[in-house]
């Protein structure tokens, strides 16, 4: 049996984890849809990975998926985010906060995010994918935004 993608409006802080994960991995999978995703997610390892992934969207994440590492890593694959703000940040400088986010997929812009780790943007929007805009974001120790594009 196939399950059918389904539609969220919106979520707003819920499913926030403590310590464990992953919260909201595979949110907005394989053609499903959330469109907010608010104060939402957050302080869990890997909490947010393949969110918005395999043909699927999330409209806006704001300030979400922060906390452990991998928060986001592989974010957009192959689907779409809109805008990511104040979220996928660590506050201990843990890895692979947004490695290989938007890849062959697309972001809209990543605002103030994926902040604080080592690799933060390694292999951003690679294999075709796109970012609109990158601002004060995927700052890093070490391999802020190695093999990016």
């Amino acid at each position: 049996e196939i399950p059918v993608a389904g539609n969220i409006s919106n979520i707003i802080n819920s499913c926030n984890c403590v310590d464990e994960g992953p919260c909201c991995r595979m949110l907005a999978q394989n053609g499903g849809m959330v469109e907010n995703l608010i104060e939402s997610c957050n302080d869990a390892l890997a909490t947010c990975g393949m969110l918005g992934s395999g043909d699927s969207m999330v409209g806006n994440v704001i300030r979400s998926c922060n906390g452990g590492r991998r928060n986001c890593k592989t974010f957009a694959l192959n689907g779409r985010v809109g805008n990511v703000v104040d979220s996928c940040n660590s506050d201990a400088g843990e890895q692979d906060l947004c490695r290989q986010a938007a890849r062959n997929g697309n972001i809209g812009s990543i605002v103030s995010s994926c902040n604080d780790g080592y690799n933060a943007c390694l292999g951003l929007a690679r294999d075709g994918g796109s970012v609109g805009y990158i601002f004060g974001s995927c700052n890093s120790g070490n391999g802020a935004c190695y093999d990016a594009a």
